[in-house]
């Protein structure tokens, strides 16, 4: 994680020079205009698409652009929902010096699940109650006296 927020000027630059995009509104907070608990963090927004942008940062063994995509997907989406964004733009740099761009749009079925499941954990927050994922508990190994 420092590696990444060490290098994302450097990233945004990256972007910047090989896309001819400019990306504004850097490190911005924005809540939802409905959900008022819902907020994000953006590393910025491209504003010419206005797609949500964001840089990481990841380490060069074992990389695959599928893999960067499903890891970063739940931000992705919720930085989307809450900026009212069509697109995402996920601008990687590996440890081998290596920039990749990666292009995601707007999935309403998965933004819908993934806010049924904030939702739920923001109850638990305001409750104070444990999270459980759709109600379902995890069994616990039994441990033998």
């Amino acid at each position: 994680m420092q590696l990444g927020t060490i290098t994302e000027d450097l990233n945004r630059t990256w972007y910047q020079r090989n896309t001819g995009h400019a990306v504004a509104d850097v490190q911005r907070r924005i809540c939802h205009p409905i959900h008022k608990w819902m907020a994000a963090t953006l590393d910025g927004l491209v504003q010419q698409t206005g797609a949500v942008f964001e840089s990481k940062f990841m380490l060069p063994w074992n990389f695959s652009e599928e893999a960067a995509a499903e890891k970063h997907m739940a931000q992705l989406q919720h930085n989307m929902w809450v900026a009212a964004a069509k697109s995402a733009v996920l601008s990687i740099i590996t440890g081998g010096g290596k920039w990749v761009e990666i292009q995601v749009h707007a999935d309403p079925l998965y933004q819908h699940l993934l806010l049924t499941a904030e939702k739920k954990f923001w109850r638990c927050v305001q409750t104070g109650d444990p999270p459980s994922l759709f109600g379902i508990e995890v069994p616990r190994p039994r441990l033998e006296p």
